[in-house]
């Protein structure tokens, strides 16, 4: 592979991982993820999910157990997380962005 291929695929699997990962959200539950690439930026520690480090398979044991164990955390967390999304990267949000900036583009003056 050359390292554009490799480039691509290394883009195209973010892509794909910060896709699934806001599906996921997008559904108001509690979720637990790992602390990489752009999820790190994109959640909100203990407020709109819980990270845990890469391969630290007791940091993901503890933090599903204070899921199990807080009614208050698993609801908080669920919606906080959507909340959270819709405000930033719901469909309807986005396409008013891609509006405003096709509208500038052909309306430099506006």
């Amino acid at each position: 592979m050359t390292e554009l291929t490799i480039s691509f695929s290394l883009c195209l699997s973010f892509l794909l991982m910060l896709i699934a990962f806001v599906a996921e959200i997008l559904n108001p539950k509690p979720i637990i993820t790992t602390k990489v690439g752009g999820i790190k930026n994109t959640v909100l520690q203990n407020e709109t999910a819980l990270l845990v480090n890469m391969n630290n398979k007791d940091e993901y044991i503890n933090k599903l157990m204070d899921l199990i164990e807080s009614k208050e955390l698993r609801d908080r967390l669920g919606a906080n997380g959507w909340a959270h999304v819709k405000s930033k990267f719901h469909y309807e949000r986005l396409a008013k962005d891609m509006s405003n900036l096709y509208t500038s583009l052909l309306n430099p003056e506006l």
